[in-house]
């Protein structure tokens, strides 16, 4: 394979995006690609609190990593063969979180990231993500944060 992408299972992204966010990460020459979906639609179907959160670390994930990122628990990603290969070894999430990790081995490794537009769609099924684990989710980005800052100390990029 050339390239991976990855869509939550809940029929919430249209596996066709895989096509176009393909396009992106090849005429922008991006190592990894992030499905970027509608604010407004994120409010209507996921609620404020869900917005929030993904506004609040998608704007910490921007100032941290150094691009413009809009919404990094889109579940919807495309890699090149050289990310994946990258990334995976370095992976420890094994829930909801998997976002942060992969955006923060992609950032630490140097892999260039951008966005593309999705659609966004209601979910088939139930959420499994309850009230608890969107507190779980606070946790796990701090707990990235204090990694990537750490991460820029040892490399001495500015001394905390």
């Amino acid at each position: 394979y050339d390239h991976l992408g990855m869509i939550d299972a809940d029929y919430s992204n249209d596996p066709r995006e895989i096509k176009r966010m393909l396009h992106v990460l090849k005429e922008n020459d991006f190592d990894v690609v992030l499905g970027s979906r509608d604010v407004r639609r994120q409010r209507e179907l996921l609620g404020w609190f869900s917005v929030f959160i993904n506004r609040f670390t998608s704007t910490v994930a921007s100032w941290m990593y150094g691009c413009r990122l809009m919404d990094i628990q889109t579940g919807c990603w495309v890699f090149t063969r050289n990310a994946t290969e990258t990334i995976l070894p370095h992976l420890i999430a094994n829930g909801f979180e998997i976002e942060y990790d992969l955006l923060y081995n992609a950032w630490r490794h140097g892999l260039r990231i951008g966005e593309a537009p999705v659609t966004f769609r209601e979910r088939i099924g139930e959420s499994k993500f309850s009230t608890r684990q969107r507190f779980k989710q606070i946790i796990h980005g701090l707990r990235y944060v204090y990694w990537s800052l750490k991460h820029l100390y040892e490399k001495r990029y500015f001394s905390i």
